[in-house]
């Protein structure tokens, strides 16, 4: 990789996602050292994410919802200073009553919610590359999850529904689904979070993945610029994984996404 002279020499990857990404996270960072800074979400003085995993707050991303409303705040008042936004979602999103049936954020809310979670994203200067959400065992989860339930029916619902959107403005898909879905149930450690060997694993895979994203560095004293053309990948790790979809195309650029987010916005509060 091409770098400049500097402190910023390495683009930067920021990361927002469910308590998942927390527990791989120190891996990812090892695994992306000397290639990208790395940075995430953080815990607060007063909500940290460790105290009850379940519980999306501090570093958690938590649902749609709670993304969006994170990435506008940070554009509002403290853009994220970041070259990728690594984002996932949608675990929180399928919470499900066992009494009433009723999830926490229902499929359409969820598309809504992550169409403007990315073009907050766009308005940053961010180019975002999605982790497909990972697998969930009915039968495991809710016989050790009686609070909520999730099901392996509403992750495809919900994996669908973000796939077609990354496909349909060319945002870089990393399936973590994929991967993970050769890790259960073996690898898990309670409802839905793995053990040490099972995120090494995911850290060293979404690492591979992001070192082929092409993003460069200007030979000035500035920061590294966005690529123009971003590329779909949905790359099967393992030759015992599921297959990930097929004939995804690149989409638009960034500033042609910006645009239409804008255009958008127009039509909504501007705030």
């Amino acid at each position: 990789m091409t770098t400049y002279p500097g402190s910023r020499s390495l683009p930067a990857v920021f990361v927002l996602g469910s308590s998942l990404t927390i527990q791989f996270g120190p891996f990812l960072e090892q695994e992306l050292s000397g290639q990208f800074r790395y940075d995430r979400k953080r815990d607060t003085e007063t909500e940290r994410a460790e105290d009850d995993l379940d519980i999306p707050q501090g570093a958690s991303g938590g649902d749609s919802g709670q993304v969006l409303a994170y990435l506008r705040g940070r554009r509002r008042t403290d853009p994220i200073d970041a070259d990728i936004l690594l984002l996932q979602c949608g675990l929180h999103d399928m919470r499900t009553d066992p009494k009433t049936g009723k999830r926490r954020v229902e499929p359409a809310d969820f598309a809504a919610n992550l169409h403007a979670a990315l073009v907050e994203a766009a308005n940053m200067g961010l180019e975002v590359v999605w982790l497909r959400i990972t697998p969930v065992v009915d039968e495991v989860h809710n016989r050790l999850s009686t609070a909520f339930h999730r099901f392996s029916a509403d992750v495809d619902t919900y994996n669908e529904l973000a796939d077609h959107i990354m496909e349909k403005l060319g945002i870089q898909v990393i399936d973590l689904h994929c991967l993970c879905a050769t890790q259960v149930p073996h690898d898990l450690i309670d409802h839905i979070h793995y053990n040490e060997k099972a995120r090494r694993e995911q850290a060293a895979f979404i690492a591979r993945e992001l070192s082929v994203k092409p993003v460069s560095i200007d030979h000035d004293d500035g920061p590294p610029s966005r690529p123009t053309s971003p590329k779909f990948r949905s790359t099967t790790p393992a030759k015992t994984a599921p297959a990930p979809r097929q004939g995804i195309r690149p989409g638009p650029s960034p500033t042609r996404f910006r645009n239409a987010g804008q255009s958008e916005n127009r039509h909504r509060d501007p705030n």
